[in-house]
């Protein structure tokens, strides 16, 4: 891990989570058939697939840098957001950036 060694920190071999994603529709309900994706600059997109409890869902652990986060659901329009994940001061773990995505539903017009 970058920065622990050169700062003599013994670090732990846990994963922590890059982005955490609250998801809910505009009526505060968690949508059905969601669909998150993280996209680090310059990177491929790829899924986020560890959902968890209340409608939040993690993307990527231990990615740092700027990443973009996009949920979509059917019957819902798309949303998304960019945040700049950082390292702890001991360089050790990236500090967990919180997001929530509202989608707010439609009638199939947009």
């Amino acid at each position: 891990m970058p920065g622990c060694l050169e700062l003599g920190t013994a670090c732990t071999d846990e994963a922590r989570a890059s982005v955490q994603v609250t998801l809910v529709d505009d009526l505060g309900s968690f949508p059905n058939g969601v669909s998150v994706t993280m996209q680090q600059q310059g990177q491929d997109e790829e899924p986020c697939s560890d959902f968890g409890t209340a409608g939040t869902v993690v993307c990527g652990y231990e990615v740092e840098g700027e990443i973009t986060v996009r949920a979509e659901a059917p019957g819902h329009g798309p949303d998304e957001e960019t945040v700049l994940v950082e390292r702890t001061p001991d360089g050790c773990h990236v500090v967990t950036e919180e997001v929530t995505l509202v989608l707010p539903a439609y009638d199939g017009q947009l």
